[in-house]
C-alpha cells in the first residue's frame, strides 16, 4: 500500500484531489493513526473501538471515490 497508493494518486492527481470522497479518506488516515501513536497503548477499550471505527471509515471512504468521481 505504501507503494502502490502514491503511485495510483500520481495518475491521476488532479481527479483524486477534486474528490471529496478522498479527502474525507485522507483525513480519516490520519485520524486513525493518530489515534494510533497517541491512544493505543491506553484507553485499551476506548482506543479498541475508536481505532475499529476509524479504519472502517478509512475502507468506507476508499470505496466511496468511485461514487464521487467527478
Amino acid at each position: 500500500m505504501l507503494v502502490t497508493g502514491p503511485l495510483l494518486f500520481v495518475s491521476d492527481a488532479a481527479r483524486y484531489s477534486s474528490n471529496p470522497a478522498f479527502g474525507a479518506k485522507m483525513a480519516f488516515l490520519l485520524m486513525a493513526l493518530a489515534s494510533h501513536f497517541t491512544i493505543h497503548r491506553t484507553h485499551t477499550r476506548i482506543a479498541a473501538v475508536l481505532s475499529m471505527m476509524l479504519w472502517t471509515s478509512v475502507v468506507i471512504g476508499g470505496r466511496a471515490i468511485a461514487d464521487f468521481d467527478v
